[in-house]
């Protein structure tokens, strides 16, 4: 019976273990929307059993993962973000829209230029 009752204990904290890591995962990878809401998602059912935990006895386990899920998980994600914003802006500059705006804006400054000294003289 024991044995049981130590595998029952043990349920949670691997799945919390569990659901963190690929929450944290999720977190990372720069698709849209994924990280936010079914990371956020893994993340609040963490923080959930986190205080389900605390209230059963396994207060060091319990605060462990509280922590985990409160302080480190908004660092991965802002991580993530970061991520997901150098892969836009990487797309963005290897666009070849982008370079033919680019190429467009340059010969209107020169013109710009070569028509103030014009006016200059």
């Amino acid at each position: 019976m024991n044995e049981t009752k130590e595998e029952i204990m043990q349920a949670p904290k691997k799945l919390m273990i569990i659901f963190l890591i690929v929450a944290w995962i999720l977190f990372l990878i720069p698709i849209p929307l994924i990280g936010g809401l079914v990371g956020g998602a893994l993340n609040l059912v963490v923080f959930i059993l986190s205080i389900i935990t605390i209230t059963r006895g396994r207060t060091g386990l319990g605060v462990t993962m509280l922590v985990l899920s409160i302080v480190v998980s908004p660092i991965i994600y802002i991580i993530g973000s970061l991520i997901l914003s150098a892969c836009a802006v990487h797309a963005v500059a290897t666009s070849p829209e982008f370079q033919h705006s680019v190429q467009e804006l340059q010969h209107s400054a020169r013109e710009l230029h070569h028509s103030v000294q014009q006016l200059n003289k």
